[in-house]
C-alpha cells in the first residue's frame, strides 16, 4: 500500500497506476480513499473539484501552480480529511464529468453539483448539498436585472459572464452548507431551515500586516474573473461621477472581450480609474496597494462567500458592499442599498462621499476590528472545524 503525506491508505499497487486512475476523472473517479480509522461498510461520496485532490494523493501538491489562486483547492483537501476522520472510506468524483453513481453504496453524500436531485431515497443515508453560490433562481433573477440595466444605461448587450444550471439539490438534501452570510442562506427560501454555515478560508493570512488609514480618497475593487457578474460596471460608473476619488481595479477584465472594449472606451479620459490586472494577495506589491487604498467597493450580482473581498478585509480594508456580496458584517457602516443597479450606483456615491468625510480615527478603529474578526474567522483551520461540526450534526 502507498501512503501520502496525510497518512491515508490507498489501495493501488503502483504510483504509475495511481496517477492513471486519479487523472482520468470521467468514468473513473478516485475510489476507496481510506484513513487509519476507516470502518468497514462505511462509505462516503464527495463530488467537488478534484484538481488539488489528485495532486494531494500522488504527493505532487507542490507542483500544483493554481493552489493559491482559489481557496477552494485547499478546502477540498480539508473536506476529504474531515470525512475520512469520521471513519468513512471515500470515493471522490470530480465535479465535471461525474461517473455513474451507485447510490446504495454510500451512507453519506456531499455534492457540490446537481446530482442529489437524481438520487433515490435510501434509509439512513445523509445527503449534503455543498452550495458555493446563491440559489439558482436568485442568481439568474439578479443576473437578468443587471443585464437589462446595463443595456439601458449603455445601449450595449453584455451577457452574464457567470452561468450556473437549474439545481434542485437543496430540496433533496438533508443539509445545505453555505459559505456566504444571510443573503445566500435566505435565497434558499423554503429550505433555509436546512442551511448550516461553514467558514470560507482565504489563500493568505496577513497576520503581521499593519493597515494605516490614509487619504480616504483611494478605493479598491478586487474580484478576479467575472467582473460583470461581480458588479465592476456599477462601481466604475459611480466613480466616473466622482473624479476626486480614485478607483484601483484588480481582476481579469480582458477575459470578457466585450466588457473590456466598453471599459476602454468609458475610461479613456478618466484620470481617477486605474486597472492593474490581477495581483495575488501574498505579494509585496499587493500590500503596497492595500496600504494606498482604504476601502474595498464591491456590488456583486450574487455571491457564495466572496473570498476575494474577505481577503481584503483581512488586510484591513473597510467594506463598502451590497447585500448580494453575502458577507455578514459586525457593523455595516457603509452598506450599498438599492432595488436596481441605478439605485446602487447612487448609493455607492453616497457611501464613498460619507467615507471620505469620516474621521480617520473612527475608520482606523473600524479597520482594526474587522481585520481581527476576519483573520480569526476565515482560516483553513476554521473551515475545517466548521465542516467537521456539520458532519457531527447529521
Amino acid at each position: 500500500m502507498m501512503r501520502n503525506n496525510f497518512g491515508f491508505r490507498l489501495k493501488y499497487k503502483s504510483r504509475t497506476f495511481l496517477d492513471k486512475i486519479i487523472n482520468s476523472y470521467g468514468g473513473n473517479g478516485i475510489y476507496n480513499i481510506k484513513g487509519e480509522n476507516s470502518l468497514k461498510n462505511k462509505h462516503a461520496l464527495i463530488i467537488y473539484t478534484a484538481e488539488a485532490i489528485t495532486k494531494h494523493l500522488s504527493n505532487t501538491l507542490h507542483s500544483f501552480a493554481s493552489l493559491t489562486s482559489h481557496s477552494g483547492f485547499n478546502e477540498s483537501i480539508k473536506l476529504l480529511e474531515a470525512v475520512i476522520e469520521m471513519g468513512y472510506t471515500v470515493d471522490y468524483f470530480n465535479l465535471k464529468d461525474t461517473p455513474i453513481i451507485t447510490w446504495e453504496k454510500y451512507e453519506l453524500i456531499i455534492d457540490a453539483g446537481k446530482n442529489i436531485e437524481y438520487s433515490i431515497p435510501i434509509a439512513g443515508q445523509k445527503k449534503i448539498y455543498y452550495s458555493t453560490c446563491c440559489h439558482w433562481k436568485t442568481f439568474y433573477n439578479n443576473a437578468f436585472l443587471r443585464t437589462e440595466s446595463f443595456y439601458k444605461r449603455n445601449n450595449i448587450l453584455l451577457y452574464p459572464d457567470r452561468e450556473i444550471v437549474a439545481n434542485y439539490g437543496d430540496e433533496f438534501a438533508d443539509v445545505i452548507t453555505c459559505f456566504g452570510g444571510s443573503y445566500q442562506a435566505n435565497s434558499y427560501l423554503n429550505c433555509v431551515s436546512k442551511v448550516k454555515n461553514i467558514n470560507i478560508s482565504t489563500t493568505h493570512l496577513p497576520i503581521n500586516f499593519i493597515k494605516k488609514i490614509g487619504t480616504k480618497n483611494k478605493f479598491m475593487w478586487y474580484g478576479g474573473y467575472g467582473a460583470f457578474h461581480k458588479g465592476l460596471d456599477i462601481v466604475l460608473e459611480a466613480f466616473l461621477k466622482m473624479p476626486a476619488m480614485e478607483l484601483h481595479i484588480f481582476g481579469h477584465i480582458e477575459s470578457n472581450e466585450k466588457m473590456l472594449k466598453w471599459f476602454n472606451i468609458i475610461t479613456h479620459d478618466a484620470k481617477n480609474i486605474f486597472y492593474h490586472g490581477w495581483i495575488t494577495p501574498e505579494t509585496k506589491i499587493f500590500e503596497e496597494y492595500v496600504q494606498q487604498c482604504d476601502a474595498i467597493v464591491f456590488a456583486s450580482s450574487s455571491e457564495g462567500g466572496a473570498g476575494s473581498v474577505i481577503q481584503c478585509l483581512q488586510f484591513g480594508l473597510i467594506p463598502i458592499l451590497n447585500d448580494a456580496t453575502a458577507i455578514d458584517l459586525i457593523d455595516n457602516e457603509f452598506r450599498i442599498i438599492g432595488n436596481n443597479p441605478e439605485e446602487e450606483i447612487e448609493s455607492i456615491i453616497e457611501n464613498v462621499t460619507r467615507f471620505n468625510k469620516t474621521d480617520i480615527e473612527k475608520l482606523q478603529e473600524y479597520s482594526n476590528t474587522l481585520k481581527e474578526h476576519f483573520i480569526k474567522k476565515n482560516t483553513l483551520k476554521e473551515y475545517s472545524n466548521s465542516i467537521k461540526n456539520v458532519l457531527l450534526s447529521i
